[in-house]
């Protein structure tokens, strides 16, 4: 990966729809050379998907919730994780390092909602606590930073 792949990164992490044509004049390059670009992108894994990013508020979820989740000795956190990410509430679910097993975000559409998503959380087995924290406000969503010094880590 090179830098010019690191730029068509970019302009498809802002605008996933935008146009090859209109890549290829921004990065002077051309249409077909960003096209081919793209499918080895692709094709290697480093683009896994595109989505439409939605406004959750506006479809009616609009509690965020973020789960911070331990699990007892005997269970496996990945299981857990496994199921807990099959959940369709459930928005991201990540194992994490430190005080908790699991980090997830959920998008619920009121409080009673909320309840039942811990409740069928619960269901999975092997929890030992469930912390939660509603989300008040979001100000970056997506967008990862790709280039941290990846590359430094590549060699």
């Amino acid at each position: 990966m090179d830098e010019v792949d690191e730029k068509i990164l970019k302009l498809l992490q802002r605008n996933a729809r935008i146009s090859i044509r209109k890549m290829a004049k921004i990065l002077g390059l051309s249409p077909a050379n960003i096209s081919r670009r793209i499918k080895r992108l692709e094709e290697k894994g480093i683009i896994r998907g595109y989505v439409a990013i939605t406004d959750n508020d506006m479809l009616g979820a609009n509690c965020s919730l973020l789960l911070l989740i331990s699990v007892d000795g005997s269970t496996d956190p990945d299981m857990v994780c496994h199921r807990i990410s099959e959940m369709p509430d459930i928005c991201l679910c990540l194992r994490s390092t430190g005080q908790y097993d699991i980090v997830a975000l959920a998008d619920c559409s009121n409080p009673k909602h909320i309840s039942d998503l811990l409740r069928r959380i619960r269901e999975v087995g092997g929890i030992r606590d469930i912390t939660t924290s509603l989300i008040i406000d979001k100000y970056k969503v997506m967008q990862i930073p790709f280039k941290i010094g990846i590359s430094e880590y590549n060699k």
